[in-house]
């Protein structure tokens, strides 16, 4: 290619935007994962200890954000997706989008040096419901707080397109505003939840010579200066606009939320080495000073009790649907010897909750010889567990083309019943008692007002009734 030929490809620029933000993390999170020296698996650091965002993992996020709300969760992306962040090939059914490079530019960012903590977990069998021989692990993760100085640019080829292609990057910013952008590893169960604030914005004139100028001469560090921060992204574009941004297509991403509020009628234990000093062999998990029950945790007894619903309508004939436990909480990591199942994620997101309130007290237990019914020797253990407390679950489950839509939702009221009855153990210890939580649930579903689930039988009947299938019916 001669300079003659490259003149007339030479990708046209009218006007080039500076947006930032501040991305505060607000649950731990893995973002990045290496092999750690004395961990399983770590997230990634830069040479002086900081935790880096990848400007290629957040610009997947937000493209991600904006095909879902355009198109729906799990659905092909959407052409406005494509039209802000690029395409190899045409996009949509009619071709109506051109192979472009992106015009979002998402830099790397860097978060001071973080809090870390270590969390082993284990991978229990489900026709045993003990752990899997090595199958136990420990990560470590960045404790909630970390804040990562955002900056992206838009660059606009043609004025006439400058209006929507900001409508478009205000769109996937005010997810991340929202919070309903997660980050990194293990995110269907409550890591890398996050929010942004502190939306700022420039536009540069590239038609003349001052707007090159101006951009040329922005400090890379702080780019906008002491420019004002809006409280949203739309806000900081109008605002230095000085025009509202077109409306764009939203909406589509439907799911139902489920809140449940609980309290711990006993004693709840999730072990943990925990701090030291306690005198305890085991404690209840704590993080940061806060008593919690990991996402993962809450995850694995919701699947183990939803297997024992479907296992139980099945030897019954009552589960007309066919639905399939890995269709909700996504494909399970096969046992020794078994064949490895196609990936699928999860459509259940389930946050990590904190418990409120509560005691600790250590417990002193000793195992008992069964045949000279006196104490073993070198048996005696002591364990810390939580006592009493409030927290609250919170249950997200998404709507995608390949999901029993209509079922799914009636194994999780199921589900949110049956654990604020008391029904669902969670953490160690179920045998003796430890783990029964009750409470209340109120269930949003899209596009309805939030209803109490022990007080909505006729709205939420008719997708146990889809669940139970034509030869069902019973409640």
């Amino acid at each position: 290619m001669n300079l003659r030929q490259s003149d007339t490809i030479r990708r046209q620029i009218a006007a080039r935007w500076i947006m930032t933000c501040d991305l505060t993390t607000t649950s731990a999170s893995m973002i990045g994962s290496a092999p750690g020296d004395l961990v399983d698996e770590t997230f990634i650091r830069d040479v002086d200890g900081s935790v880096v965002l990848p400007g290629s993992s957040l610009a997947g996020a937000l493209r991600s954000a904006l095909s879902d709300e355009a198109a729906g969760y799990g659905t092909p992306e959407a052409d406005c997706a494509a039209e802000l962040f690029g395409c190899v090939t045409a996009g949509g059914e009619a071709g109506r989008v051109a192979a472009h490079q992106s015009h979002l530019i998402v830099f790397d960012s860097r978060s001071a040096a973080p809090r870390a903590a270590v969390r082993d977990g284990v991978r229990l069998q489900a026709s045993t419901g003990v752990a899997a021989e090595k199958a136990k692990y420990d990560r470590e993760i960045a404790l909630p707080g970390l804040v990562f100085p955002v900056r992206l640019e838009l660059v606009c080829p043609a004025a006439e397109d400058e209006p929507r292609l900001l409508a478009l990057v205000c769109v996937a910013l005010d997810c991340l505003k929202q919070g309903r952008i997660a980050l990194g590893a293990r995110k269907s169960r409550g890591l890398g939840r996050c929010s942004a604030g502190d939306f700022r914005a420039r536009r540069f004139d590239m038609t003349r010579r001052e707007g090159w100028q101006a951009y040329a001469e922005c400090n890379p560090r702080k780019p906008l200066g002491v420019r004002e921060a809006q409280a949203s992204p739309a806000d900081a574009v109008e605002h230095e606009l000085g025009l509202p941004l077109p409306a764009v297509e939203r909406g589509r991403a439907e799911k139902v939320t489920v809140r449940c509020d609980l309290e711990v009628s006993g004693t709840l234990l999730i072990r943990s080495l925990g701090p030291g000093g306690t005198g305890a062999d085991a404690v209840h998990f704590e993080e940061d000073g806060r008593s919690m029950v990991p996402g993962t945790s809450l995850a694995g007894a919701l699947r183990s009790h939803a297997r024992r619903i479907l296992n139980t309508l099945n030897a019954h004939g009552k589960l007309g649907s066919g639905l399939t436990l890995e269709e909700v909480f996504g494909a399970e990591a096969p046992e020794a010897g078994g064949q490895p199942a196609s990936p699928l994620a999860s459509r259940l997101h389930v946050d990590e909750a904190t418990i409120a309130s509560g005691l600790r007290h250590n417990h002193t237990r000793v195992k008992i010889d069964r045949f000279t019914g006196g104490a073993l020797d070198t048996a005696l253990f002591t364990e810390q567990p939580q006592i009493g407390g409030n927290l609250r679950v919170v249950l997200e489950l998404r709507r995608t083309p390949s999901l029993q839509w209509e079922a799914a939702v009636g194994l999780l009221c199921l589900l949110a019943r049956d654990l604020c009855r008391g029904m669902v153990p969670i953490g160690g210890g179920a045998g003796v008692g430890r783990g029964i939580v009750a409470g209340t649930a109120q269930v949003c579903l899209a596009g309805e007002e939030p209803c109490r689930l022990d007080g909505a039988a006729g709205t939420l009947q008719q997708y146990v009734d889809a669940l139970l299938g034509a030869t069902g019916g019973g409640k």
